[in-house]
């Protein structure tokens, strides 16, 4: 393999490269759509909680107003919170999708350099066979005692 050098080698690094930061990329996306799905669940919870009071009966008008505004709050951040999984949602989406890509691009230039490498082995192979009989050719010929045809350069 001397002498074999992959003249598209730093477009290989670059599209590795690319390929680690796509990838760094969807990581970063999908942690933060985990961490709102959670805090998405962690409101649904407490809106759950919050249906569930009980004693009703016991509660004066002021504590019945206090717990309406807070389930409608929680309402509204649930619909709020909903929103923004599915921005982090179509965010992942697209970090995969360009991850994808890029370790696509990787891949064709990786194959590339494989076929590059083969012809290259291949050609050494065929160096070394024709010199390797040019030699035997030559060892024959001295010891049956006969010249160098003459059509061999």
């Amino acid at each position: 393999m001397a002498g074999f050098r992959f003249r598209l080698e730093p477009v290989l690094r670059q599209r590795a490269e690319k390929e680690a930061r796509a990838e760094q990329a969807l990581a970063v996306a999908r942690s933060e759509y985990e961490k709102r799905l959670d805090r998405l669940e962690e409101t649904r919870h407490c809106l759950e909680i919050a249906s569930s009071e009980t004693g009703l009966e016991e509660m004066n008008v002021l504590e019945e107003m206090h717990l309406a505004y807070y389930r409608s709050s929680l309402h509204r951040k649930i619909k709020t919170q909903e929103r923004k999984v599915k921005q982090a949602g179509l965010s992942v989406a697209q970090k995969r999708s360009a991850a994808v890509t890029a370790r696509r691009e990787k891949q064709v230039m990786e194959r590339l350099k494989e076929k590059h490498l083969d012809r290259h082995l291949r050609e050494e192979a065929e160096r070394e066979q024709k010199a390797s009989d040019e030699l035997a050719l030559y060892a024959h010929q001295r010891k049956t005692g006969a010249g160098p045809d003459p059509g061999i350069h």
